[in-house]
C-alpha cells in the first residue's frame, strides 16, 4: 500500500483504487480494515477484508448480525418477511407459531346449537393455544 498520509495508526492511501479487500484508510498495519470507496457517494467500511458496512445518503446496510444494547427506535415502516427480519406472514395464509401475524380460529359448525340465555355465561367454544401464543 502507497501511503500518502501515514501516522503512527493512520494510513490513507489515494494512489490507487480502494476496494473491500484494500481499503484506502486502514488504521495501523491492518490492510484488511478501514474505509473504502465503494462508489460514486458511496462509502463501506471493510473489517478483515469482508464488507461491513455500505454507507451512502440513502443506505445504512450492515452485512452480518447486528445486536443493539438500547432502545432501537424507527421512524419509518419495518417490514417483515417470511422467512428472514421480523419473521411473519405477507399473504394470507397462517405464519409459524409465534410469529407476527399468526391466525387461530375456531369454527363452529353450522346448524350446532347453543342455548343463549340472558344473565347465563356459555361456553360456545375454545381454542387450545401452545407455548408462547
Amino acid at each position: 500500500m502507497a501511503a500518502i498520509i501515514k501516522t503512527d495508526q493512520l494510513w490513507l492511501d489515494q494512489t490507487t483504487s480502494s476496494a473491500v479487500g484494500a481499503p484506502a484508510l486502514i488504521f495501523g498495519a491492518d490492510s484488511l480494515s478501514g474505509l473504502y470507496r465503494i462508489g460514486t457517494n458511496n462509502i463501506g467500511l471493510a473489517i478483515n477484508g469482508t464488507k461491513l458496512l455500505d454507507l451512502s445518503s440513502a443506505t445504512f446496510a450492515v452485512t452480518g448480525a447486528v445486536t443493539i444494547s438500547g432502545t432501537l427506535g424507527v421512524t419509518g415502516t419495518i417490514t417483515p418477511g417470511q422467512t428472514t427480519g421480523i419473521v411473519g406472514t405477507t399473504t394470507n395464509n397462517n405464519a409459524q407459531a409465534g410469529s407476527v401475524g399468526e391466525y387461530i380460529e375456531s369454527v363452529i359448525a353450522s346448524g350446532s346449537s347453543v342455548s343463549l340465555t340472558t344473565s347465563v355465561m356459555v361456553n360456545m367454544t375454545s381454542i387450545s393455544l401452545t407455548a408462547g401464543d
